[in-house]
């Protein structure tokens, strides 16, 4: 005879003991007297509701105890087909826990992955133009996986499931509806500076790098690199005027209003919870600011010449060598910028103005997962994104075809999709088993899905990320 509680939080002792009754004869949290379990239904006895139970509080070492216990229960531990069924209630975070626990249920929790998270294709065909090349006219209300994207770069998402796209290579900016329409928010298809004032349809653009939403959801930025702008279009009005620039990399001025001020190749933008925008300035090496309220901008980051650093010096002493994605951490106060040649992720405490190293070694390479973020190589970080509650932070490490995730709980590093390896990603493939090519704008979006652009196959991907 042996005694064991039944409790929600179960054990693999709690599994003997149920398995040697029946459900029904279980209630809550009362403490039972059991004979040494010996019938050979038992497992079926159980209610879904305690299989379930059973399915996610068991972890490895726990298995391999209740195998000793007769051969009944190593008949059950080891025929997870047995717990197939209840794979399809279980929430994303226990199907991921599951797929370490033996290979069979690796296999179960992969087959409900590929039905419920596939990666799948928000936009584009595969078909690439190579630079130089014509590109077609842009083709609106269709969905977004039958349209053709010419160079999609930087990411933005809205609390109503639409994502925005810079699209360099057309001069344009496009939204794929949660429905999976795409449509044009910003761009005639004309290269140029003209429009300002007007309908942002029938403005030109220069070749867009970056897109990012306000707090409100009620102004689009746009990093219009080529014309060396930073664009705005009110999302009520359709309205777009520019923000920061003078089309002229030409230095001119140095704190004064953003409208007045040259900047060289504005690539990547990002919006704090107070409306203060940031540039990463890739001509100048720089990240710069443009308070909300006054419109006057300073330098944030960088000497202005490309370089390297040491840590814990203010950050407009630091050298950085070609700033590409940034991202703004407004509870805390800091600021990543993918440092993409110096193969690095940095922060900016706002607060102190003192630069670090958050990822990255410095030199070029691929480090394994599971190191600490520091000790971590990189290979041209191309974007930084923070995701919502602040835990993780996503990085491209385009030349390393993945996309890593930093838990900056624990700083230590894994690939949340890539293999390493360059690769054709296809639509329901599993994101952890497939090759990507050259990432380069991260996003999460509302639901926790990852979306990417993939510079070589000129896609925009979506997927959930392993938790």
């Amino acid at each position: 005879m042996f005694r064991v509680k039944l409790a929600v939080k179960m054990s693999s002792v709690a599994l003997v003991g149920i398995l040697a009754i029946p459900a029904a004869a279980y209630a809550g949290n009362e403490e039972v007297d059991m004979p040494e379990p010996t019938a050979p239904n038992a497992f079926k006895s159980l209610s879904d509701e305690m299989r379930v139970e059973v399915f996610l509080h068991l972890n490895a070492d726990e298995l391999k105890s209740v195998r000793v216990v007769s051969e009944e229960f190593q008949r059950i531990a080891d025929d997870w087909a047995l717990w197939k069924h209840n794979s399809a209630q279980l929430p994303a975070r226990e199907l991921f826990r599951l797929r370490k626990v033996n290979p069979a249920l690796e296999d179960i929790a992969d087959d409900e992955v590929a039905r419920r998270m596939p990666l799948s294709s928000v936009a584009g065909t595969g078909d690439v133009f190579p630079l130089g090349q014509p590109v077609p006219a842009a083709t609106d209300n269709i969905p977004g996986s039958d349209e053709t994207l010419a160079f999609p770069m930087g990411l933005a998402t809205d609390d109503a499931g639409n994502t925005y796209i810079a699209e360099g290579g057309r001069h344009q900016v496009r939204r794929v509806s949660p429905d999976g329409t795409i449509s044009t928010v910003a761009g005639s298809g004309a290269y140029g500076q003209e429009g300002d004032g007007g309908d942002a349809l029938h403005a030109q653009l220069g070749g867009p790098t970056d897109v990012v939403l306000d707090r409100a959801h009620n102004l689009l930025y746009i990093a219009d690199m080529t014309l060396h702008l930073v664009r705005c279009v009110d999302l009520n009005t359709g309205i777009i005027s520019t923000v920061a620039g003078i089309n002229t990399p030409q230095q001119v001025g140095a704190d004064d209003l953003a409208v007045n001020i040259a900047l060289f190749m504005p690539l990547s933008i990002a919006v704090d919870s107070g409306g203060n925008l940031f540039i990463a300035e890739l001509g100048r090496n720089r990240i710069r600011r443009v308070d909300f309220m006054t419109n006057v901008i300073t330098t944030v980051a960088g000497t202005g010449v490309a370089g390297s650093s040491d840590d814990g010096i203010n950050a407009t002493e630091a050298n950085l060598n070609a700033p590409n994605g940034i991202a703004v951490d407004s509870e805390h106060n800091i600021l990543y910028i993918a440092d993409s040649q110096n193969h690095l992720v940095r922060q900016v405490d706002l607060s102190t103005n003192v630069i670090s190293t958050v990822a990255g070694t410095g030199v070029r390479g691929d480090g394994p997962d599971g190191l600490e973020a520091l000790d971590t190589a990189l290979d041209l970080c191309d974007d930084v994104h923070l995701d919502a509650e602040r835990r993780h932070l996503y990085i491209s490490d385009t030349g390393n075809h993945r996309i890593r995730r930093l838990d900056l709980s624990t700083n230590r590093m894994s690939t949340v999709i890539g293999t390493g390896v360059a690769g054709n990603s296809v639509n329901g493939m599993l994101p952890y088993s497939t090759s990507v090519q050259h990432p380069a704008g991260v996003v999460q979006d509302h639901l926790g899905n990852v979306l990417f652009t993939d510079i070589d196959t000129q896609r925009v991907w979506r997927f959930l990320p392993q938790l």
